[in-house]
């Protein structure tokens, strides 16, 4: 066993020198350009790409969201509110500064478990626009929904709900991530 570990260390070095030592390849200019643009869009992936991800991927996960969580009336439970009818027991802003919390960041934490590590990085630099983008979008979706109750006294405390806890789980979950991409 040591021996047969030994003989693979020795071709494995024969192998290297004769690599070191042979004249250099140029691979085609094109093939060079193209892992350039690969390397240079998995390191600064386009703001636009990434809010484009996290937009499809809040279009599933905030839709889920809607069957424990009602939001402005719309709920996914025929007669039943769920977590908001718990949370109307502390008062209509604060059950609306919880709503807004749970609608954007469930979608937040989903796409923190679902993009790279990558496009994350490039989203922390920027993230209180997409956070602030998304929970503003909700925001207008919600009014285009014919059974919705939207006022400014319940959507002002639902977007400092959406915003705030979204940016937070945005940027924690970030850390997060890193840390255990850096374990790895």
């Amino acid at each position: 066993m040591v021996k047969k570990e030994k003989t693979e260390k020795e071709k494995w070095n024969q192998e290297f020198q004769a690599f070191m030592q042979s004249s250099g390849v140029t691979p085609p200019r094109s093939l060079s350009d193209s892992v350039f643009q690969m390397i240079e869009n998995r390191l600064h992936p386009s703001q636009a790409m990434i809010f484009l991800k996290i937009l499809g991927i809040h279009s599933v996960v905030s839709f889920l969201s809607l069957y424990f969580c009602g939001q402005f009336g719309v709920s996914l439970k025929d007669g039943s509110l769920g977590l908001m009818s718990v949370m109307m027991a502390y008062g209509e802003t604060a059950c609306m500064l919880v709503c807004g919390f749970v609608f954007i960041s469930g979608s937040l934490g989903a796409a923190l478990i679902l993009m790279d590590i990558d496009t994350l990085r490039a989203l922390k630099k920027v993230a209180p626009f997409h956070v602030t983008g998304l929970a503003l979008l909700s925001l207008v979706a919600f009014l285009f929904v014919p059974s919705t109750y939207v006022t400014f006294s319940l959507a002002l405390p639902w977007l400092i709900g959406a915003i705030v806890g979204g940016y937070g789980v945005c940027v924690g979950g970030i850390k997060l991530r890193e840390h255990v991409s850096s374990l790895i």
